[in-house]
């Protein structure tokens, strides 16, 4: 692998992916279900299972079978009584009805005589009619016609719910929405446009805020703060454009007028949230001022890489400095991410006069993040806590928050640091980076609601559905979030701890998922909650899933089935497959 390796990072292609141009060697590494590919299509490759529409006439066919069986049963019964009794001499011959009995005239009696010139073996004919009668109470009762009066109305429902621009690929699906009783949602690019827009930056003490609306001049007031602020000779918007433009892979291209919404003559490509922060350095520094940034980082000085991960929440890039050679600057390592998660290694922030400070010492605080009857001059509060009222104001605002941070190092501290840590050569390695960060900055970004999300949700509501958001923010801003979207009110988070909780703390509680013996198939294994009885607790209140991975979404969707729900998934990523299958 040694060989297959750039600036100290594999190089490794996914299973599936496709190669536009150019040509190369490549070493597999794993193939079918063990690919990263196959993980996920076997965690989605399940049998099928029947709709709640398949399984009512699935009981309502039985039901039909048994009455006619029983039908049928009592019309034999009945013809043998009645053949007994004019048998016996009870009723005249040929009487059809014991009520009301007439002898026909020239009547054949019934015998089992099997001779005879006027023997026309009457007998055996009333049983062959009997019994044929029976049968035909069987088939009657069997509504053959019920398959195709079935079919024709779910195909009317689709045609119904494609006017209402909802594309129906199965039959099945039109009905099963008509019985579900809970919705679990993605926010991001679901509920939301996924079109982020930076609206708050947090840097130097200080903070900046868009107001209710995109306001450009927002980037031209943080440039203004922190152009002049100096750190080892070096600005703060240096750092702050560098630890985003270098540190991303959202990219800025020629406009080619293929989308008619963009006018503008550049556009943004890639990850949505890194799409909303280089425009924000748009506003500042304009299209083409923002490439030549980002090109201002050279291949060869790109040390390495630490992607992003659900899990870790966080990206990094290390990079060489230059001009900066033999000092204990010339490596620098720019670290972005959640700030719950990259703060578990902040070390340190850069104060409104230029200084480092560690992250756990006292500062004066913004007016804008004091408590009632906290005086600013008085009041000294942890750049720590200042950073955490921070996150709940942009919280608050449904922003989701993003924090910048960075770290420098020599070079001998470098190679030191990759040589105790295998050469880098795994992405486990490299996170030892991520060790002792400097904040720079914060950013809060919006994403705004669907046009109808809230009207919607609402109708949910008052037809009995349950809707829980599945996201990946962090709690304070999926609150927010479902607030405005109408999918959980204040008096309901108040309610019950389990009214919003993170993925972690639901996986906890629940015990996550457990394999068992299946009841109808000894040789097959089925997923299923560890701890129903609590899971039967949190659901009843449960309307908010923050930081959640995609094995909380399938804790979530396969537990509401266990208790007879019908659960709709809607999601856009690859990390809600699990749950929508």
């Amino acid at each position: 692998m040694d060989n297959y390796k750039v600036n100290g990072s594999t190089c490794t292609m996914l299973a599936k992916s496709l190669c536009t141009q150019g040509f190369g060697k490549a070493l597999v590494l794993a193939v079918g279900t063990y690919t990263v590919a196959g993980i996920i299509t076997e965690a989605t490759q399940k049998a099928p299972e029947p709709t709640l529409l398949q399984k009512k006439l699935h009981t309502i066919a039985d039901k039909i079978g048994k009455v006619g069986m029983y039908c049928a049963a009592m019309t034999m019964v009945a013809q043998m009584i009645r053949i007994g009794l004019e048998m016996g001499g009870v009723v005249p011959c040929g009487c059809q009805n014991i009520l009301e009995c007439q002898k026909i005239h020239d009547c054949v009696a019934l015998t089992f005589s099997l001779s005879g010139e006027t023997n026309d073996f009457r007998l055996y004919n009333e049983l062959l009619y009997t019994i044929i009668i029976s049968i035909t109470v069987i088939v009657v009762a069997i509504p053959e016609g019920l398959p195709l009066a079935v079919t024709i109305s779910l195909s009317v429902s689709s045609k119904q719910m494609q006017k209402l621009n909802n594309l129906v690929r199965k039959l099945a699906s039109s009905e099963t929405m008509g019985g579900a009783t809970h919705i679990c949602s993605d926010k991001t690019g679901t509920l939301t446009m996924n079109k982020m827009t930076t609206m708050a930056c947090n840097t130097l003490q200080g903070i900046d805020m868009a107001g209710k609306t995109v306001r450009m001049s927002l980037a031209n007031d943080v440039k203004g703060r922190t152009s002049e602020v100096m750190v080892d000779g070096e600005s703060v918007w240096k750092s702050l454009v560098e630890g985003v433009l270098w540190n991303s892979s959202a990219r800025l291209e020629k406009n080619d007028g293929t989308d008619e919404s963009e006018t503008g003559e550049f556009v943004t490509k890639g990850n949505v949230t890194e799409q909303g922060l280089i425009k924000f350095f748009m506003w500042a520094l304009g299209g083409q001022g923002t490439i030549d940034e980002k090109k201002r980082l050279l291949e060869e000085n790109t040390l390495c890489t630490v992607s992003f991960t659900s899990a870790r929440k966080r990206a990094s890039i290390v990079v060489r400095r230059p001009e900066f050679e033999g000092t204990n600057k010339e490596v620098r390592v720019y670290c972005k991410g959640a700030p719950d998660m990259v703060f578990e290694d902040t070390t340190h922030t850069i104060c409104a006069d230029g200084s480092v400070q560690g992250i756990n010492e006292v500062g004066r605080c913004v007016v804008d993040l004091l408590k009632h009857g906290e005086e600013q001059d008085v009041d000294l509060i942890s750049y720590q806590e200042q950073f955490n009222r921070t996150i709940k104001k942009f919280a608050h605002e449904a922003y989701r928050t993003l924090l910048i941070t960075y770290k420098d190092m020599s070079m001998d501290e470098y190679n030191q640091l990759k040589s105790d840590n295998n050469d880098f050569a795994k992405e486990v390695d490299r996170q030892s980076l991520e060790t002792n960060l400097v904040a720079i900055g914060l950013f809060g970004l919006q994403d705004p609601l669907r046009d109808g999300i809230a009207a919607s949700i609402a109708k949910c509501r008052t037809a009995g559905i349950t809707t829980i958001m599945c996201t990946g923010d962090n709690i304070d801003t999926a609150i927010a979030i479902s607030k405005n979207a109408g999918i959980v009110t204040e008096d309901e988070c108040k309610k019950s701890q389990y009214t919003c909780m993170t993925g972690k703390d639901f996986r906890e509680t629940v015990g996550g998922l457990v394999k068992m013996e299946d009841p109808s198939d000894a040789k097959k294994t089925i997923s299923c909650v560890k701890d129903q009885r609590k899971f039967i607790e949190v659901i009843k209140h449960l309307k908010v899933l923050a930081r959640s991975s995609p094995e909380d979404k399938l804790i979530l969707v396969t537990g509401i089935q266990e208790q007879k729900g019908v659960v709709a998934v809607t999601g856009d990523g690859t990390n809600d497959a699990p749950a929508l299958t």
